[in-house]
């Protein structure tokens, strides 16, 4: 697994390369923009005492989108994402509620394909992206009592996931569209370094603009 990883992240970075390189030469387009939006967060655990629920959190950040052909584009960016999950428990005849919360700053590097012309575009993307842990903690909350445990020396410092998924864009004028799309995200590394595995999961509801410049 660790070796496919290495793999398509050097073939796709690679891809990025050779659009900067091309962009560069004036040979492709070049339109920056940015997008926000929800991430509905989860996680696989292996351990068998865990359940966890979804945990919404926040994505916001910018891209590039670089133009090798008319419907294939190749997308780099950088954005800031909450990830996690929830879990409830019972100690000492209490409900305990944890929520485990991860913050991110992500880069990723998506392959991204047009699949119509005219004025709506729908596409698809897929690829890798690169996460860097920014805060981990763990808020438990008991009695209506919440404390908050700090858990980054159990947690990696880096995350590495696939992203996948659709969406559409439309001119809102000659210079600026506006964007949507629903994504994957499918965690590869295991976060967690203890004995539990923890591998990070999220659907994500993205909305945004790009400006043609």
């Amino acid at each position: 697994m660790k070796t496919n990883i290495l793999v398509l992240s050097i073939f796709f970075f690679a891809l990025s390369a050779s659009a900067a390189d091309k962009a560069r030469k004036g040979e492709v387009s070049l339109i920056p923009g940015f997008e926000l939006g929800l991430n509905f967060a989860n996680a696989t655990v292996t351990s068998p005492t865990t359940n966890v629920s979804s945990r919404t959190g926040l994505i916001f950040g910018g891209n590039l989108e670089v133009g090798l052909t008319e419907n294939f584009f190749v997308q780099p960016g950088i954005r800031y994402i909450q990830k996690g999950a929830e879990s409830v428990s019972t100690v000492a005849g209490s409900t305990v509620t944890t929520a485990f919360n991860f913050d991110y700053l992500e880069f990723p590097v998506l392959a991204k394909a047009k699949l119509a012309d005219g004025d709506f575009k729908p596409f698809a993307f897929f690829g890798p992206s690169f996460g860097v842990l920014l805060s981990a903690n763990a808020d438990s909350t008991a009695n209506s009592r919440t404390t908050s445990t700090n858990i980054s020396s159990n947690t990696e410092n880096t995350d590495f996931s696939l992203l996948f998924g659709v969406g559409g864009e439309y001119p809102l004028n000659k210079t600026m569209d506006l964007t949507a799309s629903i994504g994957f995200s499918l965690g590869l590394t295991d976060v967690n370094t203890t004995s539990v595995s923890w591998k990070n999961t999220g659907t994500q509801l993205l909305a945004g603009a790009k400006w043609n410049l």
